[in-house]
């Protein structure tokens, strides 16, 4: 027996044969009648602990009191989670429950990651429950299958309302919404791209951070000129090494915390007419700053921590990294926390190799960005097989840098707009469809995101 999984069972009135299939893969060390025995048992000190919880909550709800008990699921569920951090949890929830954006994105934020929905299950399932190990990526793909197969069947108003929403926003639920441009070659042309996609999702409405990576030149405060000696990447890494959470629900700043802030210096006229949506973090040079091996080593957790709090705790929309050169910090923002990576790329062979090594690596998706239309190199492309490159308009470079020293966004010409319209049309937002902001806040009201 001690090769087995270990497991503790929350599972009011379980059936003799389900006990049997479970006892065939596990060894189960208690059965908990309900989750407030689970969470007493879990405060308890000492003893052994299971590997797995297994938690059924059909028989938590009740009809008259949905809402407080599924409250109940999550606090007391995040209770057990706190108090056994080494226990993976699996919660098993009524089918009804599937749609329920709230609770999902509840269960996202508290790191519950291997939930199912169902109302019935057989050994096959039982199975998945016990080995399957959820990774967000893989929590997305278990979403976005159950979203299809309701939407296949089912076409009652509340679907109705998720679909017409994915037009405009899609994927909604985990890391699609989290997105990296990264350049080793062109700064200017990268942080055109990532600064003009902010300013355009936020002037439609979309809550938007874009945060500037640690780089051997921060260049984002300066290009829209919102210096602070405090609301910087560096700075908030350096509180995180301190164990100061709280600075990490507040480092982020729009253009109404910064004209507020007393240490903010005096600002120029035009940053008022930046959206209120949109949010900075840029990068920042400070005498006590961490050095750079001690912000490298708190990079990791740090990253992770502030991505969460922007998207589960904060409800920004949309997080946009800014990674400029070869680092350890960009690698990890490419690897393990962007859904979606705009590369852009020179039109010399190794650069263009680069690119394709990135999305062939895969982890989400990439899209490469040629500075210059070259038709040989598409052919080229085409005879190996490859996805054609994106080609920014050559007069993004300098109605990127007319922007930067005049702060005139009108000034930009129509081809850069349709440029910036497509990039945002991969991240799933149809800006024609957009235009209406009171329509679109109506939606996020109804869905509460």
């Amino acid at each position: 027996m001690s090769g087995l999984i270990k497991i503790h069972l929350v599972y009011p009135e379980i059936k003799p044969d389900i006990l049997q299939e479970v006892a065939k893969y596990c060894q189960i060390t208690a059965l908990h009648a309900s989750l407030d025995e689970a969470f007493i048992w879990s405060k308890q000190v000492g003893g052994e602990e299971p590997d797995l919880i297994l938690i059924n909550s059909a028989e938590h709800f009740n009809a008259e009191k949905e809402k407080i008990k599924k409250k109940e699921l999550l606090l007391l569920t995040a209770g057990i989670k706190a108090n056994r951090p080494r226990c993976r949890i699996v919660l098993l929830i009524p089918e009804r429950f599937s749609p329920d954006l709230q609770l999902i994105t509840e269960m996202l934020r508290l790191e519950l990651y291997n939930f199912w929905f169902l109302d019935a299950f057989n050994e096959t399932d039982l199975l998945d429950f016990i080995f399957t190990e959820r990774t967000l990526c893989e929590v997305e793909t278990y979403l976005k299958e159950k979203e299809t197969a309701q939407a296949a069947q089912d076409t009652i108003h509340q679907h109705g309302i998720i679909r017409n929403l994915n037009r405009l926003y899609q994927p909604y639920h985990i890391k699609s919404n989290i997105i990296a441009f990264s350049s080793e070659d062109d700064s200017l042309i990268n942080y055109a791209l990532a600064v003009l996609t902010a300013l355009e999702l936020a002037e439609h409405g979309f809550k938007v951070s874009l945060i500037e990576t640690v780089g051997s030149i921060p260049r984002l405060a300066g290009m829209m000129s919102v210096p602070h000696p405090y609301f910087n990447t560096r700075h908030a890494v350096a509180m995180y090494a301190q164990r100061n959470n709280d600075f990490l629900h507040n480092c982020f700043f729009n253009k109404e915390i910064y004209l507020a802030d007393k240490h903010s210096p005096a600002p120029e006229k035009y940053i008022e007419e930046y959206p209120p949506e949109l949010y900075f973090l840029p990068d920042g040079l400070k005498k006590d700053n961490l050095d750079l091996a001690e912000t490298e080593k708190h990079w990791p957790d740090f990253i992770h921590t502030l991505s969460r709090i922007t998207i589960f705790e904060k409800g920004h929309q949309f997080l946009i990294f800014i990674c400029q050169g070869h680092s350890s910090f960009n690698e990890l923002i490419l690897q393990q926390i962007a859904y979606l990576k705009f590369i852009t790329v020179n039109m010399l062979p190794g650069s263009i190799v680069y690119g394709l090594n990135v999305r062939k690596e895969g982890g989400g998706k990439v899209h490469l960005i040629g500075v210059k239309h070259a038709p040989y190199i598409d052919r080229q492309l085409a005879e190996l097989g490859e996805a054609p490159l994106f080609y920014a308009p050559d007069c993004l470079y300098n109605d990127f840098l007319e922007y930067v020293y005049l702060k005139k966004k009108n000034r930009i010409t129509p081809e850069s707009r349709a440029f910036i319209a497509r990039i945002a049309g991969n991240l799933g937002v149809r800006m024609e469809q957009v235009k209406d902001k009171g329509g679109l806040n109506g939606l996020r009201k109804i869905l509460k995101i």
